[in-house]
């Protein structure tokens, strides 16, 4: 079950001071977040979206912390929000729908 380990990564780490000292390159945690969290959270695939999702944060909490520049800063925060977004039930509000027996729209 991914939700304790969301809920730690939602509550441990903060821009300033990350929960893991180390973390995967930024470029590749950008895929990520776009490439696979997005399309799991745009279905309502939440098991996928968990899965990956406590990880994410935690890294990308570590690249905010220290940015190499202002341009991985911003693509960190770009991230980031988009991160949070997929934590967030109602991030896609169709998704209720979807929960209700409507289709997913793709």
């Amino acid at each position: 079950m991914a939700i304790p380990p969301l809920r730690v990564a939602l509550q441990t780490n903060t821009l300033t001071n990350p929960a893991v000292d180390r973390a995967r390159p930024l470029d590749e945690l950008h895929k990520t977040v776009f490439g696979q969290i997005e399309p799991f959270r745009r279905v309502c695939d939440y098991v996928g979206v968990g899965r990956l999702l406590p990880d994410v944060l935690d890294e990308l909490h570590w690249h905010a912390a220290q940015p190499e520049d202002e341009a991985a800063h911003r693509l960190t925060l770009e991230s980031l929000v988009e991160a949070w977004a997929a934590s967030a039930r109602d991030a896609h509000p169709h998704c209720l729908a979807v929960s209700s027996g409507y289709p997913a729209r793709r």
